[in-house]
C-alpha cells in the first residue's frame, strides 16, 4: 500500500473516535419525535431529501471518490424493507453512501444524538434520515417504534455497528452483536455494505468501491440473543473478506504499543 499520509495510534478499538468533530452533544428528551407525521413537515422533508440534497450529494461522492457498487441489485430485487449494517469510515459519505443504493425508497441511518445536536441543521439531518437513538429509557420504546415502522413502510435502515468512525480505515473493528437484535425481532433481512478504498491515479484521496452482500436472515430457531449474535459473525465474517480487497492505505491505523 502507498501514499500513506499519516499514522494514527490507537489504544482501544472499541471505543477510540476519529471523527474529529467536538460536537456537543444533546440528550435526546424522552418525547422526541422519531417519527413525526405532520403534513407540512413530510412535504419539507421530501423536498429536501429527493429534490436536493441527494441529487447533489450523489454527483459529489461519485466525483470525489470515483465511488461505484458491487452487488447492489441483491438489495434493489428485494421488496420490503431491510436492514444495512456497514463499515464506519467516512465522516461525510457514511451519512449518504447507504441513499444511493436504491433510489426507490428511502433510506434512514441509526446515529448518535450528536448527529441532530448541532446548531441549525439538526432539524435539517433529521429530514435527511437520522433516527437518534434514544437517550432515556422511556425514550427507547418511541425509537424502537420508529425502527419497526420504517421497516415496515419498506424503507431500509442502515446501523454503523463499530459505532465510531476511524476515516479511510481499511480493516473492520470488532463490534458488539446488540444492534442486530433489531432485525432479529423483527426477522428482517439483513444486507452487509463493505467500503473498501482503492488507489486512485492523480490523487492522494482514494476511490471507493462498496460491496453489498446478503440477504442475511436471522435464524427463527434461535433465541433472539442468540439470533442478533449469530447475524453479527455472519455479517463481520462477510465484511472481513470485502475488506482484504482494499489495497490503499490513506491513513495508516497502529495500536499504541508498537508506538513505545
Amino acid at each position: 500500500m502507498k501514499k500513506q499520509t499519516k499514522t494514527i495510534w490507537y489504544s482501544d478499538p472499541l471505543n477510540d473516535d476519529f471523527a474529529g468533530t467536538n460536537i456537543d452533544t444533546r440528550t435526546i428528551p424522552a418525547d422526541y419525535r422519531f417519527v413525526d407525521d405532520r403534513p407540512l413537515y413530510k412535504l419539507a422533508a421530501a423536498i429536501v431529501y429527493e429534490g436536493i440534497v441527494r441529487p447533489l450529494v450523489t454527483a459529489f461522492i461519485r466525483l470525489r471518490y470515483r465511488q461505484r457498487f458491487v452487488g447492489r441489485e441483491k438489495l434493489r430485487s428485494r421488496e420490503g424493507g431491510a436492514f444495512i449494517f456497514a463499515n464506519h469510515t467516512m465522516t461525510a459519505g457514511d451519512a449518504f453512501i447507504p441513499n444511493m443504493l436504491d433510489f426507490r425508497r428511502k433510506n434512514y441511518i441509526v446515529a448518535g444524538p450528536d448527529a441532530v445536536s448541532i446548531k441549525g441543521i439538526g432539524l435539517l439531518v433529521k429530514m435527511l434520515g437520522a433516527i437518534p437513538l434514544a437517550s432515556t429509557t422511556s425514550g427507547m420504546a418511541a425509537f424502537m417504534a420508529a425502527i419497526e415502522r420504517r421497516f415496515r413502510e419498506g424503507a431500509t435502515v442502515t446501523i454503523y455497528p463499530e459505532a465510531h468512525i476511524w476515516p479511510y480505515y481499511t480493516g473492520i473493528r470488532p463490534f458488539r452483536p446488540t444492534s442486530f437484535r433489531y432485525p432479529a425481532r423483527l426477522g428482517a433481512p439483513v444486507y452487509a455494505l463493505t467500503n473498501v478504498f482503492r488507489e486512485k491515479r492523480f490523487s492522494r484521496i482514494p476511490r471507493v468501491v462498496s460491496y453489498v452482500d446478503g440477504p442475511f436472515f436471522p435464524d427463527p430457531e434461535l433465541p433472539e440473543r442468540q439470533a442478533a449474535q449469530d447475524l453479527r459473525d455472519r455479517v463481520y465474517a462477510q465484511m472481513l473478506e470485502r475488506a482484504k480487497l482494499s489495497d490503499y492505505e490513506y491513513i495508516r491505523y497502529r495500536p499504541i504499543e508498537e508506538k513505545t
